[in-house]
């Protein structure tokens, strides 16, 4: 796993944006680059979320993960992991299930429900894992 803890918040963001790294860097690698960048601040937080609709599957997991552990902008990222219940890709609605659950939010418990019964196991795991 890289070490990301010397650099800048700028670097951290280059970084993170850079398709020329996606060879060198694994899932982890990416969660951690985005933790940091949310450590940032509000900045940080804003700039990941305006990430998700422009980066790969991998680095919106990594968005998603580091925003819905974040002290920042709670109600925003409620919403924005909101939105993603409705996303096409299981690992995104499966990673926006625990962030809301991590968040304790009730708003979107009943479509939370709703995924008992998908046919991703991705996301049913992340639903029964995070209820638990």
């Amino acid at each position: 796993m890289t070490d990301f803890k010397d650099m800048k918040p700028d670097e951290l963001r280059s970084m993170f944006a850079d398709d020329s790294h996606k060879s060198l860097f694994d899932d982890d690698d990416y969660m951690v680059l985005a933790s940091q960048i949310a450590e940032t601040g509000d900045d940080g937080v804003t700039y990941l979320a305006n990430m998700l609709g422009v980066c790969d599957e991998t680095r919106s997991k990594a968005v998603l993960f580091a925003v819905s552990r974040s002290r920042k902008k709670q109600h925003e990222i409620v919403k924005l992991l909101g939105t993603c219940l409705n996303d096409k890709r299981p690992l995104i609605v499966s990673e926006a299930i625990d962030g809301l659950i991590r968040l304790n939010d009730r708003t979107h418990h009943r479509k939370i429900m709703s995924y008992l019964t998908c046919r991703s196991e991705y996301v049913r795991g992340a639903k029964f894992v995070s209820m638990e």
